[in-house]
């Protein structure tokens, strides 16, 4: 009895589904789980309040080190000016999206993906949304040109595990707005496989390492 429990829990175990979600907006995510838990890769969450943290103790060191007076720092000679001239300084503006980079850096990480675990990996596409605008149409048409190259080659890699899975709920658009002046970047793909199947491609790898040493020996 107490091997057949054994062997139920190996089996439900290697049937874990280990997944890695690429979403993509403003800025790229990648979410890793292994059944229902979760954990954010990139970029690296906030660091969040504990709750030892409101212990009295901790609370009254925390005030203590904050009501200690700080020594003086050492009058440096240098003229008011600067300081004036520092604190007028304009905030630098943020950067723009560049819509070709994110699009580069998903393929990277799909090809990377795809190379390490081949037919092993099974790919969910939930949406592909591309929408290319600079506020310039000739600039607005030279981008999209690049980006759908991108775009094909993307695809072809997802492809080509056979593993591809869309449903009736996929969006997929990319297409360029004239019209528009930002661009509108909505991805969300899903990279998964057994447990069992990383075992399967360590053991390949394995066997082949062997072989290779053999024959060299």
């Amino acid at each position: 009895m107490g091997f057949l429990i054994a062997a139920i829990v190996i089996v439900l175990i290697l049937s874990l589904r280990i997944s890695v979600r690429i979403r993509a907006g403003d800025e790229m995510k990648l979410v890793a789980g292994v059944g229902f838990i979760r954990l954010t890769l990139f970029p690296r969450p906030e660091k969040t309040l504990r709750l030892r943290d409101f212990e009295i103790t901790r609370w009254r060191k925390k005030q203590e080190k904050a009501n200690k007076p700080k020594p003086k720092k050492k009058s440096k000679n240098k003229p008011k000016v600067e300081k004036t001239e520092q604190a007028e300084q304009p905030e630098q503006p943020k950067k723009k999206l560049d819509i070709l980079d994110l699009v580069r850096r998903i393929l990277r990480t799909a090809v990377a993906f795809v190379t390490r675990f081949g037919h092993h990996l099974r790919i969910n596409i939930r949406e592909f949304t591309l929408i290319i605008a600079t506020g310039d149409a000739a600039k607005t048409a030279i981008m999209y040109g690049a980006a759908i190259g991108i775009v094909q080659n993307l695809y072809a890699v997802l492809y080509s595990t056979g593993n591809l899975r869309t449903n009736s709920r996929t969006v997929m658009n990319v297409a360029p707005d004239f019209l528009g002046e930002k661009p509108t970047v909505r991805v969300d793909l899903t990279f998964s496989f057994r447990l069992w199947q990383l075992f399967d491609m360590l053991i390949r790898a394995g066997i082949a390492f062997l072989k290779k040493a053999a024959d060299s020996g």
